[in-house]
């Protein structure tokens, strides 16, 4: 049970520790006690020890540590690498030519010009502009086979209908 795993993770059992607070408060009780006065007889009041007794929390605090001594270890600071002397970089070489770079910076800038504001009139000239080149592309594929194919089938129509 738990008892078990307290043991095995190297902290002492729950009797440990009880055991451990029973021995301190007997040693603080245990108090010497003078002889009889000869003369009058009676015991005199026990003094109590030097040091006052703990408080409770004090008592379970010193009982674990009895128990359970843990080792004041403290790490080493880690080395300190040296810090990495700056190498003085070339200067990088652009991928575009200025002009290049100037161009497609109007581009988005043109874009965004577009779309900070959309409207929907905007909206809709973007789109028919963007689907103006596909549909054209698509009607020339496909339009003179529909056509053909439509016209067929109202000749056919035309002709059996006489």
């Amino acid at each position: 049970g738990a008892e078990t795993r307290s043991r095995t993770a190297g902290e002492p059992s729950m009797e440990d520790i009880l055991a451990s607070i029973r021995r301190i408060i007997s040693d603080d009780q245990a108090l010497p006690i003078a002889p009889r006065d000869a003369q009058s007889g009676e015991t005199p009041v026990p003094q109590p020890a030097a040091e006052p007794a703990p408080a409770p929390a004090a008592v379970i605090e010193l009982a674990a540590a009895r128990a359970n001594p843990q080792p004041r270890f403290q790490p080493s600071p880690a080395p300190r690498e040296p810090a990495p002397v700056p190498v003085p970089a070339a200067a990088p070489v652009p991928l575009v030519s200025r002009t290049t770079g100037d161009s497609v910076a109007a581009s988005f800038g043109a874009l965004n010009a577009t779309l900070a504001a959309p409207s929907p009139e905007k909206i809709e000239a973007m789109s028919r502009d963007m689907l103006r080149p596909l549909l054209k592309s698509w009607l020339d594929d496909h339009l003179p086979a529909l056509v053909e194919r439509l016209v067929r089938a109202e000749i056919e129509r035309v002709s059996r209908g006489r």
